[in-house]
C-alpha cells in the first residue's frame, strides 16, 4: 500500500469515506485495473491491501464517530461561552449573590482545570482582565475543554475574582 495506493492516494482518502467490506474489495478491484504511474498491483496485492483496509474500518468508523462527538461538544461549549459572555456585564455577572457559591466555583475551577494543566500555572500567569478570562476560557474549550454555561459562568466568576491580576 505504501509503495503502490499512496503514489496517487494520500491515507486521508480512505480516512474520509469507511466502506464496508465488499465495497473495499470492488474498490481496490477497480484501482488495480487502472493505468498507473509505477508498477501495478498485483492479485496477492489487492487482496492484502483490501484485508487491511477491512481490518481497519472498524476502528476508522469508531474514531470518525468520536471525532463527530467532541466536535459537538466544542460547538456546544462555545455556545454556551459565547451566551454567558455575552451576559456577564456587572461584578456579579449572571450568577447572584444568593446563588453563587464560592468553594463550588473553586472545586469546579479546580476539577476542570487541572484536567489537562496544574492549578499552579493559572496563578503563575493569571488573566489580567474579565476580557482576558473570556479569551482563556474560550482557547480551552478549542483544544477540548467542556463547559456548560453555568459551569463557564462560574470558573469565570471565580477566576474574576480571586485570580486576575489587573
Amino acid at each position: 500500500m505504501q509503495r503502490k495506493c499512496v503514489v496517487c492516494h494520500d491515507l486521508r482518502t480512505i480516512l474520509a469515506k469507511p466502506r464496508t467490506p465488499p465495497d473495499w474489495v470492488k474498490l481496490v478491484n477497480r484501482m488495480a485495473i487502472k493505468p498507473v504511474i509505477g508498477e501495478p498491483i498485483s492479485t496477492d496485492e489487492e487482496w492484502r491491501v483490501s484485508t487491511y483496509l477491512i481490518a481497519i474500518t472498524p476502528d476508522i468508523k469508531n474514531a470518525v464517530k468520536q471525532q463527530r462527538v467532541e466536535q459537538m461538544r466544542t460547538d456546544e461549549s462555545k455556545a454556551a461561552a459565547e451566551i454567558a459572555a455575552s451576559i456577564m456585564t456587572d461584578e456579579t455577572d449572571i450568577v447572584s449573590a444568593d446563588t453563587y457559591n464560592a468553594a463550588k466555583a473553586k472545586a469546579l475551577f479546580e476539577e476542570k482545570c487541572s484536567q489537562c494543566h496544574p492549578y499552579q500555572d493559572v496563578i503563575e500567569y493569571p488573566p489580567t482582565s474579565k476580557e482576558e478570562t473570556t479569551e482563556v476560557i474560550n482557547r480551552m474549550i478549542d483544544i477540548g475543554l467542556y463547559l456548560e454555561e453555568k459551569e463557564f459562568e462560574l470558573i469565570a466568576r471565580y477566576i474574576n475574582e480571586n485570580i486576575v491580576v489587573e
